[in-house]
């Protein structure tokens, strides 16, 4: 499932990744970030309850990240199989206990 929290005064939008997001959520998930990072106030991607992905949506999270002109910060947490690919991939800003 992807979720989009809208901004609040100076607080960034919050994207939220829950379960498994695959294939099936790409469009979506595309269109959450491309809205999120539309605001100058950069994002946040809450990945810490997202249990499993695949290629395309590390491959959404790297585009958001790399070509994003504001701050994307990208939440995980503990040695989930998600969270393992996306620290290996250096995406994670920091890692939630």
């Amino acid at each position: 499932m992807v979720e989009i929290i809208p901004s609040t005064g100076d607080v960034p939008p919050l994207v939220r990744l829950v379960g498994n997001v695959d294939v099936r959520e790409a469009v979506e998930l595309h269109n959450v970030l491309t809205q999120a990072l539309s605001q100058e106030k950069g994002a946040v991607i809450d990945c810490t309850t997202l249990e499993s992905m695949d290629t395309s949506c590390m491959q959404l999270l790297l585009a958001a990240k790399r070509s994003s002109q504001f701050p994307v910060n990208i939440e995980i947490d503990g040695e989930s199989e998600p969270a393992i690919w996306i620290r290996s991939a250096g995406l994670a800003e920091a890692v939630l206990a």
